[in-house]
Parts: C-alpha cells; structure tokens; sequence
C-alpha cells in the first residue's frame, strides 16, 4: 500500500497503521474511499441526508441556457421569468418560516448565513425546489416524474414539495387570496365587471368546485353528491380571475350549506355598499348582497352569464387534480395552488386549455376560514335577511285569495319587495313573466301526471308518518321479489341505459359508462333527490330507477364491506382496510335527508357501491328492469317562490316501507 493511502486513512480516524498493515489493498481503498470528503462537501461522518441527492444534469443546463423556455412551459406551465420572480419572492422570506422547512434554519438567524447553510448543506437549492414544486402542482402524475425531471429520489421530491407548500401558505396564502381592504380596490373591480361582463354594481362573482381526492383510511362523510370522495372548495373571484375568497370543505356538504357556514357568507353583506352585489348560481340563496339567476337558465340575461364565467373559467385554470395522504395535505397542496394561481394571474402569465376539464368525477371543515368543526352549526355574527319570505309574502298578500287555487301572473318586482338591486337587472328581471301555479292542498293522485311507470306513489305527508325516526334504516318501495333503487346519470348515459336496460352493453361503455368504477345504488328515493339536488346538478340530471330482484339485493347488503371501521364489526383497523380493498360492494350510512335538504338529526340511509364483477353479477342476473323517472322528478321540484310548508303539503314521494334483508318475503 502507498504511504499516501496510509496517510489518508490515518487522518480520517478510521484506520491505524497497524490495521492498515494488516488490511488488503482493496479493503483500504474501499475504507478510505467511503471516508473521504466528496467534491460537493458530503461525507459520511456529516449529516446523511443528501446521500442519494445527485442534481439531474439536464435540469442543470436548463438553468444555465437563456433559450430553454419551452421547457419552462411544458413542465412549469409559467414562463421562466414568472418562475424566476416566484423564487425571488421565495427566497425574501425563506429564513423567516419554521425551522422544519430546514433543518439549520431557525427564527432569528441573518438572512445571509441561513441562506448560506442552505446551499452548502443541499445540492437542492430554494430555485431547485420551487422548480420541483411547480412542475408535481401542475401536473396530476405523481411524484415520480418529479424525481426523474429533477434525477433525486421520490422520497426526496416529497419532502422537497411538502416544504414549499408549507412556506407558501405560512407566509403568502392571507396576503394573496383575500377579499378588497380599501375603497379603490373594491372599485376597480366592479369596473372591471362592469366593463369585461357589462353587468353593473358587482364586485365579485361566486361559485363552487368539486375537487377529487384520493380515498384515505378516514373517508367517512367526504363523498360529494355524484358519489367519489372529495373536497368542495367555494370561492369568491374578481374581474381578473384572481381568487379573493375560499372556504374549503368535504365533499358531502352542499353549496348552500358551505356559503351559510363559511365567514364570507355571514360577513360579505357587511362589505358591499346597499344596491350593490356579488353574483352567484341556482345553487345560492337570493339575498340583498347576492344576486342569483333566475331558476329557468332560458330566462338569465347575457350578463348573468357573463359574470358566471369569470368564475366557470377560474376554476378550469385551476385545474390540476391534487392527490395527497391525509385531508389537511391535501388541502394544503390546494391552497398553496390558489397563492401560486393569483401569482400567475398577476404576473399575467397562464394558458387556459381547450379541453374540457369539468371533474366528472361530511361535512368536515378544513380551510378558509377560522371555524372549528364543533362550531360548524353555529350561527356567530349578524346574518342578512333573506328575499325569500318577502317574495312569498308579496305573492300570495297580492295575487291569491284566501281559499282558492288560482293561476298566478306577475313580475319580479324587487322594488316594491324593498329589494335593493341595480337598476338594470331589475329591468331585465322584470321581463320575465312566469306563470306559477299554487296548487290546492288535495292532489288528485290517480291522475296519470303524478304517476310512474311500475311504480307506486304517496303523499309525503302520508309517507313520513312510516318512516322510523331514527337509527340505521333502509326503507324502500319494494314487493315480495323486488327492489327498487335509483341512480342519477347525464343525459348521455341515461339514454344508453335505458335503450340497453342493463350496465355491461356496450352502447352503455360508449357512452362513458365504466364498469370498473364504483357505482352507487340508493333505495330512498329522497336521498337520492338531495344527492342529485333534485336532478339539477351536474350530470346528474337524468334519474332512473333500477328494478333489482330481492334475492340479489339482499345479497349486496349481506356481503358488503362498511366503509367507514366505527361502524363495522371488524376488530381492527387493517383487517377492516383489507376487506374493503379487496370487497367489490361497499355499504355506506349517511345522514338522512329531508326533501329541502336539511339534514335528519337522527336517521341514516343506506347507500351500496357495487364495482367490477359484483356490477357486472347485478347487470346479468340481478336487474330485471330500468325506469326514467326525470319527468316525475321535474314535478315534483321545488319553486323558488313558494312556501316550503306548501311545496310538502303537496308533494307526492314513491311509497316506501322499512325494508329487511333478512325476511324472505314483504
């Protein structure tokens, strides 16, 4: 052996002469290979944490050629001086952020010495990071196209990526998504409204998303009403597509509800002069702040649309589909999205693609405001009258006499109903001349209008008198060897169900029908009305009623997994997750819905997610018949305008009885 190689080892501590004597040739230089400092200061008597961290040398030259912007679009989707401005705003405040973004960096250290640390310790700069954070936010494929882009492990990109979320939401989420703080702000907008949309007086336009997420081991509740696990994220935006407002929630809870329990839906009335508004859909209450379409879509002016699309098209720019471990990460890769959203918007800098990109696909708080989920159901702070009682009592005090059904004729005049409104839509409102029948509280049901097909119907004030009023229940229109179950569809496949009557044809596959995916039965007929939102949500606007034979469906009920684990029998959590992987019928109790959606405190109905072979077993040997029950649904809708004392008197349900699987016959 060479006396520089003896030295060599000496110095690192590791060997004595004498071993080193005694050693072969190539165990020393193994040994001293393994203890000597390498070329970007990594050795193994230091921290090991940048071991297997070897910078992807095309990433490198990326940076270094001034020509590389298409990469920067392909791969970031900003250009790269956008991205070049995000890592200078980045890198300001990084050493401000708690110490788990790095492991030396600490509050109270000098910006230079903490970004010192940084790039000696790492061969992963603040640039490298961004970059790589970028590149998994904008694009739906995981991490391991981030860690081949980037030539580092996945493990590595995931911690890289956590880390820049964390800091972008500590220090920029308040500042970047936020409502208007002076007077100009909010007047810059309605300009901006008034000017792009043509529509007065608005300082905001609002609306709702279903944002799908990957099914973690507590999913219970956080399926939405098309029947997938997710988040339902409402937002406020401006005249530029620049998110002002959110509040992010599970899935399960409905627009309605997460505007009424958000802070700006309790607060937004206070921040608008009187006359002035925010627009929203169908889907949101009429109020003095919150102007809202008229039901019928035929009936909306040109403004009213042009105001929904600032919105519309906000949310189809933020586009990426965020998959993440646990609801509170995934919600953080959310919000981290709207900041890096705002900063693209301002530095005018983004492409809206031209493909569609609508997500097809309880009530549990988790972002955008400072609520805990015990003060869900509190009502904490003033809340603005709503429009609804003073239209109905405008109706029916001028247009019905007592004790008499008539036709009604009238025009939306908010002026007199001391409405404020901007003088423009009130003209455009007061165009609208619909004819809205009250009708008598006795409801001639042998009349054909109020009947469908196989089925047998009730007054739901009759109906509810059967119902137990709490507990696990399934109650269903069922006979001695069926089962009726619904299930809500887009016209599309609808249509091709009806014509196939069964799932596994494959007209009902071209359609966009997937066999592999889960799909959910529901035996209560109103729930399936509070999931669909009455067959006015998206793509579930064609209902349809299964004729299952009782066998069958006594089946599914015996064999399916829960799935949630508190409310199985199973002893542990992994056997519970171990059947439910591998089970292709799910069985899930939700809260019971009443027709006006209010949830039943009490009672829960039962949902069945059949998949694969269970559905494919339910199309061939199970399902005996399919039934369109839209036009029964479409009477049997609410209007805006009348009580909801009246709507229930008169409402007319399919006849359902508690249901046993375990009895052979009725």
């Amino acid at each position: 052996m060479s006396r520089s190689w003896a030295q060599a080892a000496m110095t690192t501590g590791f060997l004595s002469v004498e071993a080193m004597e005694q050693a072969s040739v190539l165990c020393a230089a193994v040994i001293v290979a393994a203890s000597v400092v390498v070329s970007d200061g990594r050795c193994l008597t230091k921290s090991r944490q940048n071991v297997y961290a070897f910078q992807n040398d095309k990433w490198g030259q990326v940076k270094e050629n001034a020509q590389s912007e298409g990469w920067f679009r392909r791969n970031l989707r900003c250009s790269r001086s956008t991205y070049e401005t995000i890592v200078q705003r980045v890198a300001d405040k990084w050493c401000y952020v708690h110490e788990r973004l790095h492991h030396n960096t600490v509050f109270g250290i000098d910006d230079r010495v903490a970004m010192a640390l940084l790039h000696h310790n790492t061969v992963f700069g603040i640039d490298d990071r961004v970059a790589m954070a970028l590149q998994y936010l904008t694009h739906a494929d995981g991490y391991d196209p981030t860690a081949e882009i980037f030539g580092i492990s996945k493990t590595r990109a995931y911690m890289y990526v956590c880390q820049v979320v964390l800091f972008v939401n500590k220090c920029f989420l308040s500042r970047t998504v936020r409502l208007p703080n002076d007077s100009a702000e909010w007047e810059e907008i309605r300009r901006g409204f008034e000017m792009k949309a043509g529509f007065p007086n608005c300082y905001g336009a609002l609306d709702g998303s279903l944002i799908p997420i990957k099914r973690f081991a507590d999913f219970d509740g956080w399926y939405c009403r098309k029947g997938f696990p997710a988040f339902n994220m409402q937002a406020v935006v401006d005249d530029k597509l620049r998110f002002r407002s959110y509040s992010l929630r599970s899935g399960s809870q409905n627009d309605k509800s997460l505007f009424n329990h958000s802070r700006f839906g309790r607060t937004c009335h206070k921040v608008v002069p009187v006359g002035d508004c925010f627009v929203g859909d169908t889907g949101y209450k009429l109020y003095e702040h919150i102007m809202t379409p008229y039901p019928i879509l035929s009936h909306m002016s040109d403004e009213d649309r042009a105001v929904l699309r600032f919105v519309e098209d906000t949310f189809r720019i933020h586009q990426t589909v965020f998959l993440h471990d646990t609801p509170e990460q995934m919600a953080a890769l959310i919000t981290c999205t709207l900041v890096l959203h705002n900063w693209f918007i301002d530095l005018d800098d983004y492409e809206v693609d031209d493909d569609d990109t609508t997500n097809k696909e309880n009530w549990m708080y988790i972002g955008g405001d400072d609520i805990y989920p015990h003060e869900l159901h509190l009502i904490d702070g003033e809340q603005a009258e709503s429009a609804r009682s003073k239209i109905r009592d405008y109706l029916f005090k001028n247009h019905c006499s007592s004790g008499e059904s008539q036709p009604l004729s009238f025009n939306w005049d908010l002026v007199a109903l001391n409405i404020s409104r901007p003088k423009s839509n009130c003209e455009n409102l007061s165009q609208v001349n619909d004819g809205l029948v009250v009708h008598s509280s006795s409801r001639d049901l042998s009349s054909p209008f109020f009947k469908m097909e196989g089925l047998a119907v009730e007054l739901y004030r009759d109906a509810v008198k059967t119902w137990p009023s709490n507990g696990q229940v399934i109650y269903a229109q069922h006979t001695s060897t069926h089962v009726i179950v619904y299930q809500a569809y887009n016209a599309e496949i609808a249509e091709a169900l009806l014509r196939a009557q069964c799932f596994h044809s494959p007209e009902v596959a071209r359609a966009g029908f997937i066999m592999t995916r889960m799909t959910w039965i529901k035996p209560n007929f109103l729930w399936m009305m509070h999931r669909s939102s009455w067959a006015r949500a998206r793509n579930q606007e064609r209902i349809v009623a299964l004729k299952l034979q009782r066998q069958g469906f006594d089946q599914l009920v015996q064999t399916g997994v829960v799935s949630s684990f508190y409310q199985s029998t199973f002893e542990s959590k992994d056997e519970w997750r171990t059947q439910l992987s591998a089970s292709n019928v799910r069985i899930q109790w939700d809260p019971d819905h009443r027709p006006n959606g209010a949830k039943h405190p009490t009672r829960r109905a039962i949902q069945i997610g059949v998949r694969g072979e269970a559905l494919l077993k339910l199309s061939t040997d199970m399902l005996d018949g399919i039934i369109d029950v839209t036009p029964f649904v479409h009477e049997q809708q609410r209007e805006d305008p009348m009580d909801d004392s009246v709507w229930l008197d008169n409402l007319i349900v399919p006849v359902e009885r508690i249901y046993d699987p375990h009895q052979s016959s009725c």
